[in-house]
């Protein structure tokens, strides 16, 4: 059989078997794309069905409103028109669209509806949907309700708005500027018809600017509706205004005021002014009030207003007149009319001014200089100070002049004020050395009113005996005399306050150096130190901390020392801190022990000797605490006699005979626990022959490596190896136990010797010729006559399943076909 009827065999079956493994479905499912097509574009009705099992389609007939479109058989793959189809084929693609679907290449309104496909197979499956077809609306179109003709203020204005024909209704909607109209009243009906009606009061603000209509559905883009405007043409009385609003002027100065009117119509018979509520004398149309030589009675609030042919209009805004006159300043003293007063006291100075407009600005001067923030008519001194003394005056500002009180003259009585001078201060600060023994001199400056007649001297606060000089001397200096200083003066209202001070500073070299934790600190190997260590020392200055271990900074200019993870046995050890200043240095140090299991200084000790011999076997061990106890065992007993100092453990062995020589254990114990592997001491017989030949030496060859396999022969008393020679000499192998790996190539001939060698020599040779053999290509799983057996026989077995699966088929049609055709007639 050729290899093109096995590809058409297997796709007929595939088709079948995939057919007959479809999901048995009650309808079918029609889809549109786009779900809601534009009129003037395509749409795409797919009917998407999945028939009973072992069924096929026979025909497919669409409907619109019940009425037939095409019919696709099967039979022919052709798609007919039906007569009286609701669609012309000229707007149909029936050649190229999907086998089952309808595809209207020009969508318009009409076909808007309910679409059905009816899938025949010998019974009727039905998949039905609504198409809605979206049409743009047309233009709005905008009709005003009139009344006389015209359109005048404070009338009802009713406006409508509708637009035609729209798939869906178009939403009408009334705006006015950037504002929508809410309060619209928005119908619709079935022929497409959006409207939207509002009625409203006509404004004078309205006049000239457009009412405007919008009218969308989702056939236009979004945020683009199509939009008509209306221009409002409305009758207003005059509106009069006077710009600007406020005015000043000087007494005797001239003024003229303008009415600014706009109305429509502008056919203006009257105007009138109006002062403070009082219509003026004025000429009829006077448009311009004219104030010649104003006094301060002009003051006041003017109005004008106007008429037209409908009538009169309202009264303008308020045109404020103010008449400007220079301010007249008198200073007065708040309270008892005592210059004199008590630091501490408080005062209130009045400025009262007389002037139109009022004064806009105050200003306030002592002796002769303005004060900086003194702005208002009252100037308070919350509490007088010395420097308040001297003569002040006030300043009245309007727009007109400024001019300035009378004077005042304020006397202040105030406590002593000190400062502290020292030649040997540098920023208030004098550094001595303690051990130089110095002198340091100060004196205290005192301000009063009236003057002092005392000084107090003080350090750290507390009052210094004995001293009320204005000079203070202190000789051989000690740190207890460090403090800070200060002095106060002394007149009839009391002590006054302290001066700035002067520190003294005493220096000297660190000393009692304290440590935390003080002097030894036992932590268990692995673990982390639990505490920080800490240092302090008392010098002036302060000194500069270090922790060193041995050389080794660990923390610089610090007086903590963190431990960070755990620490081993090589770090233990003294750790110290250095506390040092410029005058000398102290230093102390904390011990730390590591405590650690007992280990082995050598896990693996051998000892040889003869029957005969007394042999001393050692077992050496390191730990902390080193206070041990030792254990020996030998074939796991206990050896009860061993002698034991710090780290050291002995055991005498007098070897009788050949079962003496033994692997002993020995393992150490401290508080910490018993160590984790035993020291092994090995002892061994002193040997007497060569090692004997290693037997039953077998091999395995692959292409790239090859493994010896011996059993060892009588060992000869003594530690011996085994080892692998080639002819010529060369080691290609060493172990303990005659097993062996050795790296070969393919296909080539190694003659190889075995043998055993300790320290008296080596046995005789064991020889071995191997041939390593050839890297094979991998063999194929099947012949090519058994594959070709294998295919035709699967041939064979799919057609006969093939003819099974046509004869039930045919015979299940034969009843089908009964039904059909009794249906068929109503389809059409």
């Amino acid at each position: 059989m050729s290899i093109c009827a096995i590809i058409t065999i297997g796709l007929f079956l595939s088709g079948i078997f995939a057919g007959s493994t479809a999901q048995r479905g009650d309808s079918a499912a029609i889809t549109i794309t786009p779900a809601e097509p534009l009129m003037g574009g395509e749409a795409v009705l797919s009917c998407n069905f999945h028939l009973p099992e072992g069924e096929r389609w026979l025909e497919v007939t669409w409907k619109k409103d019940g009425i037939g479109i095409f019919r696709l058989s099967r039979k022919d793959r052709k798609k007919t028109v039906l007569r009286g189809s609701p669609i012309p084929s000229g707007r149909m693609d029936l050649e190229n669209a999907p086998e089952h679907s309808l595809h209207i290449t020009s969508v318009e309104p009409q076909d808007s509806g309910r679409y059905q496909c009816i899938v025949g197979y010998g019974d009727d499956m039905y998949g039905e949907t609504i198409m809605n077809v979206l049409v743009p609306p047309s233009s709005p179109i905008i009709t005003p309700s009139i009344e006389n003709g015209k359109i005048v203020e404070r009338d009802l204005l009713t406006l409508t708005c509708e637009s035609l024909n729209g798939s869906p209704p178009a939403n009408v909607t009334w705006w006015f500027g950037e504002q929508m109209f809410t309060n619209a009243t928005y119908t619709m009906d079935e022929m497409g018809t959006g409207k939207s009606v509002i009625t409203l009061k006509a404004q004078e603000y309205q006049n000239g600017r457009p009412f405007i209509c919008k009218a969308w559905n989702r056939a236009l883009p979004e945020n683009e509706p199509i939009v008509a405007e209306l221009i409002a043409d409305i009758l207003f009385t005059p509106r009069a205004t006077i710009t600007p609003a406020s005015e000043d002027v000087i007494e005797g100065q001239s003024i003229s005021i303008e009415c600014s009117l706009r109305g429509r119509p502008s056919d203006y018979r009257e105007v009138q002014w109006i002062k403070d509520g009082t219509v003026l004398d004025t000429p009829q149309l006077a448009q311009t009030l004219e104030l010649p030589d104003v006094s301060r009675t002009s003051s006041g609030q003017y109005r004008c207003s106007a008429q037209n042919s409908l009538s009169w209009g309202p009264q303008s805004n308020d045109f404020s007149l103010t008449v400007m006159y220079v301010p007249s300043v008198t200073l007065l003293l708040e309270g008892l009319n005592i210059t004199t007063r008590k630091e501490g006291d408080q005062i209130a100075l009045q400025c009262i001014v007389d002037a139109v407009p009022e004064a806009n600005a105050y200003s306030w001067s002592h002796a002769g200089v303005t004060v900086a923030g003194a702005d208002q008519p009252i100037f308070g001194i919350n509490s007088v100070v010395k420097d308040s003394r001297g003569i002040y005056q006030c300043t009245g500002n309007n727009t007109v002049a400024s001019a300035m009180s009378n004077t005042f003259f304020l006397d202040v009585e105030y406590l002593p004020r000190a400062a502290l001078f020292s030649e040997q201060a540098v920023d208030g600060v004098v550094t001595v050395i303690e051990s130089e023994g110095a002198t340091v001199n100060a004196t205290c400056v005192l301000d009063a009113n009236p003057p002092s007649d005392q000084v107090q001297w003080f350090r750290d606060g507390a009052q210094i005996t004995g001293e009320e000089s204005a000079t203070i001397s202190v000789a051989g200096i000690t740190r207890e005399q460090a403090g800070l200083y200060t002095c106060k003066g002394v007149n009839s209202l009391g002590v006054g306050e302290a001066s700035s001070s002067v520190q003294l500073i005493v220096q000297y070299a660190p000393e009692q150096l304290q440590l935390m934790p003080q002097e030894h600190v036992a932590v268990a190997e692995g673990q982390k130190i639990p505490v920080s260590f800490t240092c302090s020392a008392e010098s002036v200055p302060e000194p500069q901390y270090n922790w060193l271990y041995g050389e080794e900074i660990l923390a610089e200019n610090s007086a903590t020392l963190q431990f960070e993870g755990a620490i081993t046995r090589d770090r233990k050890g003294m750790y110290s801190c250095q506390a040092a200043n410029a005058l000398g240095q102290i230093t102390g140090a904390v011990e730390v022990s590591v405590l650690y299991h007992p280990s082995c200084v050598t896990p693996l000790s051998e000892y040889v000797g003869k029957i005969g011999d007394v042999v001393v076997l050692r077992c050496e061990v390191d730990a902390s605490p080193s206070q041990v106890e030792f254990r020996w065992t030998v074939d796991g007993e206990e050896v009860s006699e061993h002698a034991d100092k710090e780290l050291v453990s002995e055991v005498t062995v007098e070897l009788q005979q050949l079962s003496d020589f033994k692997e002993y254990h020995c393992q150490a114990k401290n508080k910490l626990g018993t160590g984790v592997e035993p020291c092994v001491i090995q002892l061994f017989e002193i040997a007497t022959a060569l090692p004997a030949s290693p037997v039953d030496c077998d091999y395995i060859a692959l292409p790239t490596s090859i493994n010896i396999t011996c059993k060892e022969g009588q060992a000869a008393g003594s530690q011996q190896h085994y080892v692998v020679l080639s002819r010529a000499g060369r080691e290609m192998a060493r172990s303990l136990h005659p097993d062996f790996y050795i790296v070969a190539e393919p296909q080539k001939l190694y003659h190889l010797d075995v043998l055993a060698v300790s320290g008296l020599g080596n046995s005789s040779r064991v020889s071995l010729s191997i041939l390593t053999p050839s890297i094979e290509a991998p063999k194929p799983l099947m012949s090519q006559a058994a594959l070709i057996g294998v295919v035709i026989a699967a041939i064979i077995i799919v057609f006969i399943i093939i003819i099974v699966i046509v004869f039930l088929s045919q015979k299940k049609k034969k009843v089908n076909k009964a039904n059909y055709s009794l249906r068929e007639g109503e389809r059409k």
